[in-house]
């Protein structure tokens, strides 16, 4: 429902090389399957960043997309860490925008030990994880 009426059968899967989206988006006639990546990369202590690679259908890269995709997973980021990160989306327009931009504060992350901070992402075979730990000088 929250994808609207042109979007149905979406699935995530997650990989070791990245994000796998996947579904189909209802053209004039019949649905056409796509399949986006999705990669997340860490650009500094605290942040790291949701990257669209590539949105495949039918060998086209359907840029407009990358919005749907990008709303859909702050959505899950912000409902899995309970609201503790700051989203920014980068690029010329927010809708076509192909990077997320997520600051995570730290003291939120794990307040038993407010010193420690996110210093890295990691995509593995069905696992999300942030390593948390103190900042290399």
């Amino acid at each position: 429902k929250e994808l609207g009426s042109k979007l149905s059968n979406l699935s995530m899967n997650l990989k070791d090389d990245a994000l796998h989206v996947s579904g189909d988006w209802k053209g004039l006639l019949v649905p056409v399957p796509f399949d986006v990546s999705v990669d997340f990369v860490t650009t500094g202590v605290d942040v790291f960043e949701v990257r669209v690679r590539k949105v495949d259908v039918a060998g086209i890269d359907l840029e407009f997309l990358s919005g749907f995709i990008l709303e859909s997973m702050k959505k899950r980021l912000d409902h899995a860490l309970q609201g503790i990160c700051k989203f920014t989306y980068l690029g010329q327009e927010k809708d076509h925008s192909r990077v997320l931009q997520v600051t995570v504060q730290p003291s939120a992350l794990v307040p038993a030990f407010p010193d420690l901070h996110l210093v890295d992402v990691d995509i593995r075979d069905q696992e999300f994880l942030l390593k948390v730990g103190r900042p290399s000088s």
